[in-house]
């Protein structure tokens, strides 16, 4: 059971390699709320001629969405977006990868010392 909470330390890493991936190809958006932009963006004239739909008079913030370049390379927000574009698609691939693993670590072990046999709610070798 041990290695699947292990999967979370993988996703992490492919995490940040997918999103250098991202930045390479350059063509990645992701979906913001104008409030979570508003929140990275400090600067209120960066955000006047970045988003100028966010800042218009009337408008809830939480109900405008904007798309945001994926890069790691611009700054916090577009880095940002570039994790939130990659954040299920690693967590999945790593889940995989370790099933595969275990699977195969099961299979390749011929002492039988690591398969289990559930005996009422206590394993048993």
């Amino acid at each position: 059971m041990m290695v699947y909470f292990s999967a979370v330390i993988s996703g992490r890493l492919i995490w940040l390699a997918a999103a250098q991936i991202v930045t390479d190809i350059g063509t990645y958006f992701s979906i913001w709320r104008c409030d979570e932009v508003l929140n990275l963006l400090s600067d209120p004239q960066a955000l006047q001629s970045t988003y100028p739909q966010c800042v218009v008079a009337g408008v809830n913030p939480a109900a405008v969405w904007v798309a945001v370049h994926a890069s790691a390379r611009d700054g916090p927000l577009y880095y940002a977006s570039a994790l939130h574009a990659v954040n299920g698609m690693s967590l999945w691939v790593a889940t995989l990868i370790h099933i595969v693993a275990v699977e195969f670590f099961l299979r390749a072990d011929k002492t039988e010392s690591s398969n289990q046999v559930r005996l009422g709610f206590v394993l048993e070798p």
